[in-house]
């Protein structure tokens, strides 16, 4: 089943877009590019209102914090730079990592801040002062995503996504790791929703984890490019959006693990998507230099309608199976004829049970209402005779 969604929205850029992100209120939203500088659009009008300067290298990753009050950007040049969104100029510049800052992230509270870097290491920086609080160690190649448990109530963990084909999960409480799940392949992304964690991985794939019982519990296919560049849930946590080097934005549904849409129209690798705080949009940026805005207002109907195709088709393949059985049944056990000479002696049998049982009572029977219809006539003739 092809299904998209409606384009509203094709912002352009001067460069690759490598980041994009809604702010809290759905008012702004933020891309960073690969030519050093960070964009702000007003998503009412599409136009852009601001473009932050100051990154020395391209612009990795953007993120606003909960309350809409700073964007953070990660770079190629080892930092991380602190936006504040109602002026638009930068009001801190975290320094630390020893290598390009892939990936940064608030906590749901505001109170922290996370940045994963090629340097192997997340840095935790404390939002109300921009100092370092805590540095975690473990991964062993690259740290490509960070992502903060939104949707649990506790809000206590800390995902990492590295090259070295591990997610590890860290208790923000203490900073100590508490699960390392292991897949096949490299981790590009990584996107929390309640119990479950969303990796995008090579191989085309995006794995779905349970967090409580450090498991995978699905593997979605249907992306045709090696790398999954990208992962975001919606608000609901119901829907999960992919952005892939195949040029697409596919859209799953995390109850039946089905893709629910497919949509097209980048001519570049799509390197970032996500959902505004409503549900209602989806945002992706790409290499074609960029940001496209789709209206998902109705991916909830959309959803209804494939699990409906899909139960049909379950049933259609449930009935064909069972005649498929029916039909190896009759080929295993074949109806066999009886020879000839066998059915000639039933038939002789049957004749000797007619003749010597029920068939000579019949006979006498027969005798009797002959000889009873003889009798009528002689009186008959008798009776006119003497008249």
């Amino acid at each position: 089943m092809d299904v998209s969604f409606p384009q509203v929205a094709m912002l352009k850029c001067t460069a690759y877009v490598n980041s994009v992100a809604f702010d809290p209120s759905g008012k702004y939203l933020a891309s960073g590019s690969s030519d050093y500088t960070v964009s702000i659009w007003d998503v009412s009008t599409q136009l852009q209102v601001a473009e932050l300067k100051g990154h020395k290298n391209y612009v990795t990753s953007v993120a606003f914090d909960p309350r809409g009050k700073y964007l953070a950007s990660g770079s190629g040049d080892n930092t991380v730079r602190i936006w504040d969104v109602s002026t638009w100029q930068q009001v801190a510049e975290l320094r630390g990592h020893t290598e390009p800052v892939e990936s940064v992230a608030f906590d749901p509270s505001g109170k922290y801040l996370a940045s994963g870097s090629d340097d192997k290491t997340v840095r935790i920086w404390d939002v109300s002062t921009w100092q370092q609080v805590a540095e975690l160690t473990g991964h062993t190649q690259r740290v490509f995503s960070v992502a903060f448990d939104k949707y649990m109530p506790s809000g206590n963990y800390l995902a990492s996504g590295s090259h070295d084909k591990t997610v590890r999960i860290w208790d923000i409480r203490t900073w100590q790791q508490v699960a390392v799940l292991t897949g096949p392949t490299a981790v590009c992304s990584v996107a929390f929703a309640r119990k479950y964690l969303a990796s995008g991985c090579h191989e085309s794939t995006v794995r779905i984890w349970d967090v409580n019982m450090q498991t995978q519990v699905a593997e979605l296919r249907g992306h045709t490019a090696a790398v999954v560049a990208s992962v975001a849930f919606d608000s609901s946590g119901k829907y999960l959006a992919s952005g892939s080097w195949d040029k697409t934005v596919r859209i799953w549904d995390v109850s039946t693990k089905q893709q629910v849409a497919e949509l097209r129209g980048h001519t570049g690798d799509v390197k970032s998507v996500a959902f505004d705080s409503s549900g209602k949009y989806l945002v992706s940026g790409s290499n074609d230099k960029t940001v496209r805005v789709w209206d998902v207002s109705q991916l909830q109907q959309q959803a209804a309608a494939v699990r409906l195709l899909a139960a049909a088709a379950e049933a259609a393949a449930a009935a064909a199976a069972a005649e498929a059985e029916r039909q190896q049944q009759r080929r295993d056990n074949p109806v066999k004829k009886l020879p000839q000479e066998t059915i000639q002696k039933m038939m002789n049998i049957h004749d000797d049970i007619y003749k010597f049982g029920g068939g000579s009572k019949h006979k006498r029977q027969q005798r009797q209402r002959s000889k009873r219809r003889q009798r009528s006539k002689r009186r008959q003739r008798s009776k006119r005779q003497r008249q």
